[in-house]
């Protein structure tokens, strides 16, 4: 709590009896390395844990400046405990560097539209202060939703949409649209694919017969990159595209101009160690990225292969393991940085390190950070700030090159 929430500075545990007890022991430190690594990247070095197929960055994703941000909600225990919201982008066209923020709202489900457009705002300008371009387009992967909310995801899309109309007319360069009543539109807006990662559901893929799989401790598993893409997952539309004005025709592609069409994918990423793997059910809530492409400029339609492709490609930047894990990565940092938040502000708040006080309009609480001198400010986690830092780095959230190493010992 200490290197993160006052001094900022990454930290790392080694512990001697869990390197005593490994039967590989360079396995052990290879991943120790390669977790250093990962923390230790900054805009000054452009450090990258690892180097991927992908020199010239990840397909369909590098084509022209693009947002990828995960989304996390998680919840304390208690009908009177808040919910911790967390958004991480990708800051490179490698997928590899990333930034974060954390918010905290009354307990619910669903992102409050004010603390999503909150979020969306702040990593939209730390992406540009690391990029140095605007996005032209939007990919979120939302984790969290069960199907019977999915009427309730209208709302955060909008917020982001909101968010980045907002930043637009902040910055005197919107374009004018007579659709949206300023409440931005595919026009005015980039394009949002809006994918909803749900890990709790049923359903198992196994081969049809050992020789198809590979054999694991009890299981036959499917290899890593198995996606399953008709059939079962039919069912689902996009969501409200067919409500809003469309796109001119040169936007079109062929595949784009039947908008009933499903994306809807299990992807089976990781490697099965043990038992029987469990895949993750992407639900696409909304593809517009399936619209804007063409003649007009370097981006090509979002179609459900790419957007798969991209999907399993993004599950190997995982900075804490070698492999692949279930979900992608960008999912996983927001909710360990939401599982760490929730363990701090009890703490925090019993302190007088962290407040809250009631919104004017009554719907929504906030909460502030205050330092030593009782200033507040609206970043919880100065060290993921993106207006405040050391001048010196003035491209934060990237910490300086500094490590704090402990080394525990039994007893």
């Amino acid at each position: 709590m200490l290197s993160q929430f006052e001094y900022s500075v990454p930290s790392q545990v080694i512990t001697q009896s869990k390197y005593n007890s490994q039967r590989n022991k360079d396995q052990y430190c290879s991943n120790i390395a390669l977790k250093l690594n990962g923390k230790l990247a900054n805009a000054q070095n452009c450090g990258r844990a690892w180097s991927n197929d992908h020199s010239n960055g990840l397909p369909w994703f590098s084509e022209v400046p693009t947002l990828l941000m995960g989304l996390c909600i998680s919840h304390d225990q208690g009908q009177e405990t808040p919910s911790y919201v967390v958004g991480t982008v990708c800051l490179d066209r490698h997928g590899l560097q990333t930034g974060y923020k954390l918010k905290i709202q009354k307990k619910s489900s669903f992102i409050a539209r004010s603390v999503l457009k909150d979020i969306t705002k702040s990593l939209t300008l730390l992406y540009e202060k690391s990029v140095g371009k605007a996005p032209q387009r939007v990919i979120v992967y939302r984790d969290g939703l069960s199907d019977g909310s999915f009427s309730e995801a209208e709302g955060e899309i909008q917020a982001v949409r909101q968010a980045f109309y907002d930043l637009n007319t902040t910055n005197s360069h919107a374009r004018a649209c007579s659709l949206c009543n300023k409440k931005g539109c595919l026009y005015c807006t980039p394009a949002i694919t809006y994918v909803i990662a749900q890990n709790d559901h049923g359903i198992k893929m196994v081969p049809s017969n050992n020789s198809e799989g590979f054999q694991t401790r009890g299981a036959a598993n499917v290899h890593s990159g198995t996606c399953l893409d008709h059939t079962i997952t039919g069912g689902m539309q996009n969501l409200a595209v067919k409500d809003e004005t469309l796109p001119p025709a040169y936007c079109f592609p062929t595949v784009a101009r039947n908008t009933s069409v499903g994306f809807d994918f299990l992807l089976t990423a990781q490697g099965g160690l043990k038992g029987t793997s469990k895949p993750v059910y992407y639900r696409v809530l909304r593809n517009e990225n399936l619209f804007f492409c063409g003649e007009r400029d370097a981006r090509t339609s979002l179609t459900r292969d790419k957007l798969e492709k991209l999907t399993y490609h993004l599950s190997f930047l995982y900075t804490t393991a070698s492999k692949a894990p279930r979900s992608i990565p960008i999912v996983y940092y927001s909710k360990s940085l939401a599982n760490q938040a929730m363990g701090w502000i009890a703490t925090l708040t019993r302190i007088g390190r962290i407040g809250s006080e009631p919104t004017e309009d009554g719907d929504e609480v906030r909460f502030f950070r205050s330092d030593s001198e009782n200033i507040q400010s609206d970043d919880l986690l100065p060290g993921f700030s993106v207006t405040s830092g050391n001048p010196k780095f003035p491209k934060f959230p990237f910490r300086p090159c500094g490590m704090i190493c402990a080394m525990a010992k039994r007893g």
